[in-house]
Parts: C-alpha cells; sequence; structure tokens
C-alpha cells in the first residue's frame, strides 16, 4: 500500500481502518447508525484531477483542498462519501445554509 517493502493484506486493512473511523465518529457525537456502514472496496477510483479540472479555478496547491493520494486515503474518501449519502437520505437532518452561520 505504501512505498515500503511491507505487504498489506489490501481489502482487509481497508475495512478494519473504515470501522475504526466510524467508531470514532460515534464517540465524538455522530449517529450511531453509521456503525452499520459496509465498506465497499470497490467504491474508489484512482484518478487525476488534473484531468478531471482542467482549468485555473481548482488549484490543488490551495490549503482548503486536500487531495486523498495514497491507497491509504481510500476508507477515509469511502466514509465521507458514505456520510454524505447518509444525511442526504436521512429525513431526521436538513441541510443548512452555511453561509448564514459564517458571517456571524
Amino acid at each position: 500500500m505504501d512505498y515500503t517493502l511491507a505487504v498489506y493484506a489490501s481489502p482487509q486493512f481497508e475495512s478494519l481502518a473504515f470501522r475504526l473511523i466510524l467508531r470514532h465518529l460515534v464517540l465524538f457525537g455522530y449517529p450511531s447508525e453509521i456503525n452499520d456502514f459496509v465498506y465497499n472496496p470497490t467504491f474508489p477510483m484512482r484518478l487525476e484531477m488534473r484531468k478531471l479540472y482542467p482549468n485555473k479555478f481548482v488549484q490543488l496547491e490551495e490549503a482548503q483542498v486536500y487531495v486523498f493520494n495514497t491507497l491509504f486515503n481510500l476508507p477515509e474518501a469511502y466514509v465521507l462519501a458514505s456520510l454524505v449519502n447518509f444525511f442526504r437520505k436521512s429525513s431526521e437532518y436538513t441541510e443548512c445554509n452555511l453561509d448564514s452561520h459564517l458571517a456571524r
């Protein structure tokens, strides 16, 4: 998974990392239902960001952009996608206008 000589059992490692991230998020106050998420090792795919956004508006060097650029980031990327999907589909949570909260 990295540039060392270590050999990892990738799907098992990714699944474990995914579950640990979810467990910690619940400890920080996220709904316990997220513990029911199941890692899908086929979801993440590797893409070249510069090919997707070949313009001057998305600068990958900017501090607000975090690039998931290693295989260790696959569980994190899937957690984020799963959380967005969960909160968008859940009737218990509603979207808020962040601009009004940030203006204070």
